[in-house]
């Protein structure tokens, strides 16, 4: 794998929270509004109202750069959501994380009062090139040592694969999350390298905490960035 070659592909974080946000048309119009101001400069392109278990969710939409965001109660527990996601992207986490803190930002002023926070995740994408002519030749005969006729018993042409990681989190370290990280040859274009990289934090914050999306985001990027591209990167 070429480090260097790292290009962003996804990012994403996630806030679940009691109690969920009054969707009335004028809040929700508001939302947008003062997101679209010259301090925030979030102007959406579409939005829809999905209807989700017992409430419905509203999915605001930027097409360049991409921008996605969600408000809702997500299901019938008497949960809000606010979900903030940027597929491919194309810049850099700190240009996400202004964003998604512009968008909570906004989100809290239009819909104020205490809140607990009960859930939070985040998750990051990346490409990577390899020397090699399939990302998956690469995983299974350079890192993972492995014969290539070995994948001859499946008789059949193989487009791609990868691994799959989950480690749970550490009852002994505070705020550990569950982490999750997918490494796998991208099907669309076999050459790049797909890694993926996913904490969910199940613990529910002490009343009075606001979501902060670049604490999220800063450490997912700095795992990404460290242990998991050390694992790739290994040799024997």
């Amino acid at each position: 794998m070429r480090p260097e070659t790292k290009q962003p592909y996804f990012f994403g974080v996630s806030f679940l929270f009691a109690p969920p946000p009054a969707l009335t048309p004028g809040l929700l119009l508001s939302f947008q509004q003062r997101l679209a101001e010259p301090e925030a400069g979030i102007v959406f392109d579409q939005v829809q109202r999905l209807p989700a278990g017992s409430a419905a969710v509203h999915v605001f939409t930027r097409a360049a750069p991409p921008l996605q965001v969600t408000v809702g109660q997500p299901g019938p527990q008497p949960l809000g959501q606010l979900l903030v996601v940027a597929p491919q992207p194309n810049r850099t986490a700190d240009d996400f994380i202004d964003d998604a803190e512009s968008v909570v930002e906004v989100f809290r002023e239009t819909w104020p009062g205490p809140i607990q926070v009960i859930r939070r995740d985040c998750t990051v994408r990346h490409l990577y090139s390899v020397r090699e002519e399939h990302a998956f030749r690469y995983l299974w005969a350079h890192r993972l040592r492995q014969p290539e006729d070995a994948m001859r018993e499946f008789g059949r042409q193989i487009l791609g694969g990868g691994l799959r990681l989950v480690m749970p989190a550490r009852v002994d370290v505070e705020n550990d999350p569950l982490l999750e990280v997918k490494i796998e040859s991208l099907l669309a274009d076999p050459r790049m390298l797909f890694v993926e990289t996913q904490a969910v934090w199940e613990q529910p914050l002490p009343p009075g905490n606001e979501p902060n999306p670049r604490e999220l985001v800063e450490a997912v990027e700095q795992y990404a960035d460290g242990p998991v591209v050390q694992f790739i990167m290994r040799e024997r």
